[in-house]
């Protein structure tokens, strides 16, 4: 769930484990299981990863704002296609945006992100561009660290602007310890 400009929730399967993220624009959480933790030091990573949401579209909403600004940095190919490059410095760090020439979606971003050991090189790629509303939405993303494949995802629903309410992104609170027997 995005609810822009700056709030997230979302529910992650990685296998045998469920993992929350939350972010209400100030602060930020992970909950793993029961146990939640403060992931506000990497606000910055949320913001950007709202931003991006779909192909990019809080970010589009910024720059319509006058908010965020850009120049051109050239051609580059990207997954074997030649694509159109923008630098942009945004309140979450600077971002190179690619850009089909032909249909002028987002293609790819390259950024600095945190890593546990450290800042990595990333590059995030958008593809499956579907119709939602009149609206244009990015349905598959691969996310590369390092020049390694880091993360592959995949929307199985989209709805816009639907119901949200401020408790879906308030601090996530640890489930009941079961009481002893």
């Amino acid at each position: 769930m995005v609810s822009y400009p700056d709030r997230s929730h979302g529910d992650v399967n990685l296998g045998p484990n469920n993992v929350t993220q939350i972010c209400d624009g100030k602060s930020a959480w992970i909950k793993f299981g029961s146990e939640s933790r403060d992931a506000t030091n990497t606000l910055g990573e949320f913001e950007r990863g709202i931003s991006l949401f779909g192909g990019g579209w809080g970010l589009y909403q910024r720059v319509l704002a006058g908010k965020v600004s850009g120049y051109s940095i050239g051609d580059e190919t990207i997954d074997g296609k030649k694509v159109l490059g923008v630098a942009v410095s945004a309140y979450f760090g600077k971002v190179k945006l690619y850009f089909d020439p032909d249909t002028h979606l987002l293609s790819a971003a390259r950024y600095q992100s945190a890593g546990p050991q450290g800042a990595v090189d990333t590059e995030q790629r958008w593809s499956d561009y579907r119709a939602q509303d009149g609206r244009k939405f990015a349905f598959a993303t691969v996310i590369y660290r390092d020049g390694a494949k880091f993360a592959e995802t995949a929307i199985q629903d989209l709805s816009l602007n639907p119901k949200v309410t401020d408790d879906m992104f308030s601090s996530p609170q640890p489930s009941p310890s079961p009481a002893p027997k």
